[in-house]
């Protein structure tokens, strides 16, 4: 069983701050699991093949529009990790890198989406969401 988190560094941030959201995918579950940890973040419309994991603002002041174009191949073997019982991969993005955000209160939730194998095996394929998170831009 997998479980994915998000995570801001902040509630609340300044105008100008770096906005730090840490994806975590964590084996919940008794027995190892084979995933991909590439945990590439791209475009929610972009095909899954191209990412693992994106982000629906659910609630915001203003629509956050994504402004950056990312080219992002298939995952390799390298990519894919077996997490055994409790263990965690997780990456940590800056989103002003990625969303021309403006002032107003967000709330996000990240999913995981995994449709890939390694040439080694067969990793564990479907979609997975996060709790949504707040925070607020002033």
């Amino acid at each position: 069983m997998l479980d994915l988190t998000l995570q801001f560094d902040q509630s609340t941030y300044a105008a100008q701050a770096e906005i730090l959201a840490t994806m975590r995918l964590t084996n919940t579950g008794s027995q190892p699991e084979l995933v991909n940890a590439r945990l590439a973040f791209n475009s929610p419309g972009m095909p899954p093949v191209f990412r693992e994991v994106h982000l629906a603002f659910t609630e915001a002041t203003s629509p956050a529009p994504w402004v950056v174009m990312i080219r992002i191949g298939e995952p390799e073997d390298v990519d894919f990790k077996t997490l055994a019982p409790g263990q965690s991969a997780e990456h940590t993005y800056n989103l002003r890198q990625y969303y021309n955000l403006k002032p107003g209160h967000y709330t996000v939730q990240a999913t995981y989406e995994n449709e890939a194998d390694p040439s080694t095996g067969s990793a564990r394929k479907g979609s997975l969401n996060s709790k949504p998170v707040s925070f607020e831009l002033k």
